[in-house]
């Protein structure tokens, strides 16, 4: 990927964990002086962000924010999913939503990833020649989605080193178990849902 993260002020040293009624107000709050800060330097302010159901109330506490100079930021994009600009589960239909009205003089200062389009690898590499050379600050997540595409990109690893060294009699060992995956998901969310604070992490 072309673009880099840059970062002047200090990252949280640890992990910052907040009761999750307070959870999109202290995170919206990081990341608007996080913004602020980028911004002192002069320059137009860089950010890449990402899409799902926990960034939806960050985003919208965000477009309360009165400290953003949004005429001097450039929203790019950290992932999208392969549907259009106005799917439900389109990224940029939720930046737009959420934070289209704070752009609504600059709509081009929202740079959408061409999602759609039948030939991704094209779309993709036509998106990072647009991406900064730098980026000011990083938005990522992991939901539900998140955690199932994980644990399938773990078994697929395991599987590839375990053949590599034994041969394909074990294949078998592997086949899809999608009630299993399914009870495995549940239980990291559960676990996440039963810990009285909600954590999140900005690196």
């Amino acid at each position: 990927m072309a673009g880099n993260l840059n970062c002047d002020f200090p990252p949280p040293a640890a992990p910052v964990i907040v009761p999750s009624e307070i959870f999109a107000r202290t995170a919206a709050d990081y990341i608007a002086q996080s913004i602020q800060s980028a911004g002192a330097r002069g320059h137009r302010v860089t950010v890449a962000l990402s899409g799902g159901t926990s960034p939806r109330p960050v985003y919208q506490e965000l477009a309360r924010d009165h400290r953003i100079a949004w005429s001097h930021v450039e929203v790019f994009f950290a992932d999208e999913r392969a549907v259009t600009a106005v799917s439900p589960l389109s990224n940029y239909r939720l930046v737009s939503e959420t934070l289209g009205a704070c752009f609504s003089q600059r709509p081009g200062a929202i740079h959408r990833m061409e999602a759609e389009r039948v030939d991704l690898a094209q779309a993709a590499a036509e998106y990072e020649s647009i991406l900064p050379v730098e980026l000011d600050l990083l938005v990522l997540g992991m939901g539900e989605d998140a955690v199932r595409q994980r644990l399938h990109r773990a078994r697929e690893m395991l599987q590839a080193d375990i053949e590599g060294r034994d041969g394909n009699a074990v294949r078998a060992a592997f086949g899809f178990l999608g009630r299993r995956c399914n009870r495995v998901v549940a239980k990291v969310l559960q676990r996440l849902a039963d810990h009285p604070l909600m954590r999140f992490e900005v690196t």
